[in-house]
């Protein structure tokens, strides 16, 4: 079983990418905007303020593909500490193998 940290580290199977997002649906998001020229041009606050709303999925920021767990952070944890267990078995054998 791999160690337990404070904080679980995501590497994308698909593509190798460490960001996850959260796709929310149903929410309402609201956000200052800080900058707008007379041509419309504009800008947002970085912290918009979401209302409501459920996880509909966790993916892979850059290739979009979806984690394959329940919508909620417990089963996103759960998912990310099988696969260090799973990477974590598959060293093992690399190791066992090479002696």
């Amino acid at each position: 079983m791999p160690e337990i940290q404070d904080d679980l580290e995501f590497k994308c199977p698909a593509c190798g990418e460490t960001v996850i997002e959260e796709l929310i649906e149903g929410a309402l998001v609201r956000n200052q905007l800080v900058y707008l020229s007379p041509e419309g041009d504009h800008d947002y606050d970085m912290n918009p303020i979401i209302e409501g709303g459920s996880i509909k999925e966790y993916r892979c920021a850059k290739c979009l593909k979806a984690i394959p767990c329940e919508p909620n952070a417990q089963a996103l944890a759960d998912w990310l500490l099988d696969q260090e267990e799973a990477l974590q078995d598959e060293k093992e054998k690399e190791e066992v193998k090479s002696e």
